[in-house]
């Protein structure tokens, strides 16, 4: 009976020692998670079609978040960046939203359009700011998504600037338009605003291709669009397709230095002139952002500064990522310094009073209202960089379509 009790007592010695231990390793984490700041973020670190892109963009974002950490933080604050890699699946990016909105995120960053699609809606349910890897105008819409924030401006203003462009180079001259797109969200999306756009400017459409983003060949494409004769060509496309488009575009028989193709950010890669030889001669590249190459911008030097000595070179979309991390680390600032709680709502309702925001020219000024989550209109046009056989020189300055 003796040892019994005995054996009882250290028992229960133990659980209380054990419970005790467990409350004050709660506690601690608790206090310890008060001044953390968790940010959430699906890229796409491995998949076929834009990885390539994806990857810059989410390191963009990390090396900013780490920056201000090694700064001390927000106020203080350390911010815990989480990152997992969706493949560019839309399936793998909203399961990755789905487990991340079980914690006490504050901001979620997503990669692709489609992703985007699913997960923009979820965070506006759950009180979530998002931001993400696709600038798309209608995911500024205030009723359907009031947690969407774009931190430059979008797709459909990058088309319409390089429209006006060429508008302007043939002033009274009647123009007719072809298409390039992949069967995916953002070939769809991205044709859908073009079409629209030339379709309000009187420019007919002649032809419409349809090229994958993994496409090796595009011989068949392109001699049906020598067949329609446009004057310029419109390429929703990424680095590596377009390289195919235009040097089969070539092999056809069709002039890519007499008949200007024209693409966005998602093809502004640091390898197109050995890609696409003296095929990309003429290609012109409409970009919301400032590119790497452009040394003399504060907030570019910042960046070059940050991974001297590193084995890669940073590109326009670690530009991209970087942007999105300065901006929401602004908008965390604002709301640490009102003493507020650090939720979605408050974080939204801080970015929203965002005027006139100065990233070093990373971007034109960035600008927030409660009615409006588009940050910036400004535009650059680029070429690829025959001289260095690398990257892209610049061939504006920003440039506001209409």
């Amino acid at each position: 009976m003796k040892n019994s009790l005995v054996r009882f007592g250290w028992g229960f010695l133990v659980v209380m020692l054990t419970m005790s231990m467990m409350i004050f390793t709660v506690t601690d984490r608790g206090i310890a998670e008060e001044k953390i700041i968790l940010i959430a973020q699906v890229g796409d670190l491995t998949g076929p079609a834009t990885s390539w892109a994806g990857k810059p963009f989410a390191y963009g974002v990390k090396d900013y978040f780490n920056l201000v950490n090694e700064k001390g933080g927000i106020s203080g604050r350390k911010l815990k960046h989480m990152l997992v890699d969706g493949g560019y699946s839309v399936a793998g990016e909203t399961a990755a939203f789905k487990q991340f909105s079980m914690q006490d995120i504050v901001v979620f960053i997503d990669w692709s359009t489609g992703g985007a699609l699913q997960i923009a809606p979820m965070c506006s349910e759950k009180k979530i700011v998002n931001f993400g890897g696709a600038p798309l105008e209608f995911l500024s819409d205030m009723v359907k998504y009031p947690y969407r924030f774009i931190h430059s401006a979008t797709y459909e203003q990058c088309w319409r600037a390089v429209i006006h462009y060429h508008m302007k180079k043939h002033p009274g001259k009647k123009q007719t338009a072809a298409l390039t797109y992949p069967d995916s969200g953002f070939g769809r999306v991205n044709a859908d605003a073009i079409k629209a756009y030339l379709k309000k400017m009187d420019i007919p459409v002649v032809d419409e291709e349809i090229v994958d983003f993994k496409a090796l060949d595009a011989t068949t494409q392109m001699l049906k669009m020598k067949r329609s004769n446009p004057d310029f060509v419109l390429n929703a496309q990424v680095e590596p397709s377009i390289a195919v488009i235009m040097k089969d575009a070539k092999r056809v028989g069709i002039d890519t230095q007499k008949t200007p193709f024209y693409a966005p950010l998602n093809a502004l890669g640091q390898e197109m002139p050995k890609l696409g030889g003296d095929a990309v001669r003429s290609l012109i590249f409409s970009s919301p952002f400032s590119d790497v190459s452009e040394a003399d911008l504060p907030g570019i030097k910042q960046i070059l500064e940050f991974n001297a000595g590193k084995e890669w070179q940073p590109s326009v979309w670690y530009v991209h990522g970087w942007t999105a991390a300065a901006v929401i680390s602004e908008g965390l600032k604002r709301v640490v310094n009102r003493g507020e709680a650090m939720t979605g709502e408050n974080l939204k309702k801080a970015l929203e009073a965002l005027k006139g925001f100065d990233n070093g020219g990373l971007t034109s000024l960035i600008t927030f209202t409660p009615s409006n989550h588009i940050g910036a209109y400004g535009v650059k046009l680029f070429r690829p960089d025959f001289n260095k056989m690398k990257g892209v020189v610049k061939s504006s300055d920003w440039i506001y379509p209409e």
